[in-house]
This record gives C-alpha cells, sequence and structure tokens, in this order.
C-alpha cells in the first residue's frame, strides 16, 4: 500500500467528517431559535470552505464516487459571483414556504444592532412611559 494514497484518503475522510459535524452543529445552531433566527452570509473568511457552503450552495455531483466533495464545494463557492450566490439562497428561499426571508445587511449602520423589542423598550422608556401602561 501506498503510504501516500493512505495519507490522502484519511486526510480526506477527516474532512469529510468535519464536515458532517459543522453541519450538525449548524442545524442545531439554525433550529433552536425560539422566536427568529438571523442567519448572516456572504463572502468573508474562509467562507468557501463552511458548512453552510456546502449546504446552501453544494458542489454539482455530490454523489461522484471518490470525489473530494470539500475541495468541489470550495471550488464552486470561489467562482461564483455575487449574483448567482443570491440566485441561489432566492431559490432556496422560495422553497421555504415564507419560513426564511432574505434581506440586504445595512450598509449605514450606526450604533449597536437592538432587536426591535429591545429597541420598542428602550424608546418607550426614554419617553418616560412603562411597559403597564394601560
Amino acid at each position: 500500500m501506498d503510504p501516500k494514497i493512505s495519507t490522502k484518503e484519511n486526510r480526506r475522510t477527516a474532512e469529510e467528517e468535519l464536515l458532517a459535524e459543522n453541519l450538525r452543529l449548524c442545524y442545531v445552531a439554525l433550529t433552536r431559535a425560539r422566536n427568529r433566527c438571523y442567519f448572516v452570509w456572504g463572502r468573508f473568511n474562509q467562507a468557501d470552505t463552511s458548512a453552510p457552503a456546502y449546504l446552501l450552495h453544494p458542489p454539482p455531483d455530490q454523489a461522484a464516487e471518490g470525489a473530494d466533495i470539500l475541495e468541489a464545494a470550495s471550488e464552486r463557492f470561489k467562482g461564483m459571483h455575487d449574483e448567482e450566490l443570491l440566485t441561489e439562497l432566492t431559490s432556496f428561499q422560495r422553497r421555504s414556504e415564507g419560513a426564511i426571508a432574505l434581506s440586504d445587511m445595512p450598509r449605514d449602520h450606526q450604533g449597536h444592532y437592538l432587536p426591535p423589542s429591545a429597541a420598542e423598550e428602550r424608546d418607550h422608556s426614554r419617553a418616560g412611559g412603562s411597559r403597564h401602561d394601560g
């Protein structure tokens, strides 16, 4: 047995197992929200090798025997233009039957983000009212 082949196969197996674990963690993170979940996605540090890249922009032929699916997913993601990414995300959104909404990140954000309920509570308390006004 050629040690180079064995090492290469072992590495691929380990990377696939890591991807499977990261997909599981991604699933857990996305499905544990009680009311809503915000998921930020785009081109950032190592996005091409992430579980969301594999999930949202899978390689063309995932079933190819012996294919390096991680490399295929990474290369596909790296080669996609922003418009293609958005097209696939929009398709994913449509298939969700209303469970997923897409929006652009605000570009002129100032200050810290507060969820609507916290912002409403803060504005209400500034106005001198209480949450239990009747």
